[in-house]
């Protein structure tokens, strides 16, 4: 099995990640009652799914082994691992009750990937 692909790597295959990348850097909390980076990373998530991972649509002319990267899973992950850290925390909204879970979750794959 090939390893990851790193997030540069991937934007160097689809340069539209790039923009993807400037829309995540682009959310700002507006210091209103609350803040849900989840709510923002949706909008994000949407472009993300054409840009990579398995539900995203192979470009016209595009080489099949660079259609089969990017449509992979991982290629996915890896994205998301790169960018949803972009968005400002959650503030005063019910995600951050979870928190703590999402976080230990995050530890346990990480420690997997190490075993592995």
């Amino acid at each position: 099995m090939d390893r990851a692909p790193s997030f540069d790597e991937l934007c160097e295959l689809a340069p539209k990640l790039r923009e993807v990348e400037a829309s995540a850097r682009a959310v700002s909390d507006d210091g209103g009652d609350f803040f849900c980076a989840n709510n923002a990373w949706f909008r994000i998530k949407r472009a993300l799914s054409q840009t990579l991972g398995v539900w995203r649509r192979p470009a016209e002319g595009e080489a099949p082994d660079v259609a089969a990267r990017l449509g992979e899973s991982e290629a996915f992950e890896t994205a998301f691992r790169a960018l949803y850290p972009l968005l400002p925390p959650c503030r005063s909204c019910g995600c951050e009750l979870f928190e703590p879970h999402r976080l230990e979750d995050l530890a346990a794959r990480e420690a997997s990937r190490g075993s592995g």
